[in-house]
């Protein structure tokens, strides 16, 4: 079996876990947060949140098109969201994503793990890429 690197973050964010799982969950909202770089394009999003649901995210920049998707393994609204992740930079093969939510003072402690990728370049790689992304979702979050 081959070796699988992670990416793990982990943030507190400004808005109770039910806000921060809306974020996620709902397609206006996630277009406006969801750019892991600011010379991207509002990305398109189609999400069917439910638990073998299919969501695909559509980004744009002057690299060209990036299109991402994947299906709902587990939804527990306001606590935890866990999706596969599909896209260039997997090459096919499924990751895993994991989004869990916990209420703090002050707001939410977001940990999100990436799991199954296929080497450490792609591990750091999207460590900076959703660190973007939760940058924005913070952002958005405070306005």
């Amino acid at each position: 079996m081959s070796q699988s690197f992670v990416a793990r973050l982990q943030r507190v964010l400004p808005a109770p876990p039910e806000d921060v799982f809306a974020a996620w969950t709902d397609a206006e909202d996630l277009k406006i947060w969801f750019l892991p770089g600011k010379s991207m394009a509002e990305p398109e999003v189609e999400l069917d949140v439910r638990v073998g649901g299919q969501y695909r995210i559509i980004m744009r920049d002057e690299d060209g098109r990036h299109e991402y998707g994947g299906e709902y393994l587990e939804i527990d609204p306001g606590r935890r969201l866990k999706f596969t992740w599909i896209g260039p930079s997997t090459h096919g093969e499924a990751t895993v994503v994991t989004v869990d939510l916990k209420a703090v003072e002050g707001g939410t402690e977001l940990t999100l793990v990436h799991e199954k990728l296929p080497d450490a370049a792609q591990a750091k790689s999207y460590e900076g890429g959703w660190g973007r992304i939760l940058a924005a979702l913070t952002e958005r979050l405070s306005a």
